[in-house]
């Protein structure tokens, strides 16, 4: 009878065993599996008529809180491109971004809606709005 009880505890050991072993290497798996952070590369054109602070806030539709994308403090000049990289995960705006840009001359800014930012193409900026080039 000793022999049966030493017997089922070794089996159940090695069970509990295999079973702790087999659980840890599916985590490992999945943290090797997972998706690495996007990075997106956004093309802007200031066709706006006006000099702009380097400064380019975005919110998604409906958000409240911007998202400072480029911190230089440095001037966008009137036909000059502005490239950013976004390192993050960006969520989907169905109904494009909101883009809040500062003039340099002064404290006002100008807000544009719709602004496709995951768009492929250089996205030109005017003071009627945003334009993006149609794909061939």
């Amino acid at each position: 009878m000793k022999k049966c009880s030493g017997i089922l505890c070794l089996i159940l050991v090695i069970i509990l065993g295999l079973g702790t072993f087999t659980a840890c290497g599916d985590k490992e798996d999945k943290k090797a599996g997972s998706p690495k952070k996007a990075e997106r590369k956004i093309v802007l054109i200031n066709n706006t008529g006006n000099d702009l602070k380097g400064k380019l806030l975005v919110r998604s539709e409906h958000r409240k809180k911007w998202r400072q994308l480029d911190s230089s403090s440095s001037t966008w000049k009137d036909g000059e491109k502005l490239e950013l990289k976004v390192t993050g995960n960006m969520p989907k705006a169905k109904d494009g971004w909101d883009v809040k840009l500062l003039y340099a001359d002064s404290e006002e800014f100008d807000i544009w809606s719709g602004v496709p930012l995951d768009s492929a193409k250089a996205i030109s900026i005017t003071k009627d709005g945003v334009s993006v080039p149609m794909k061939k």
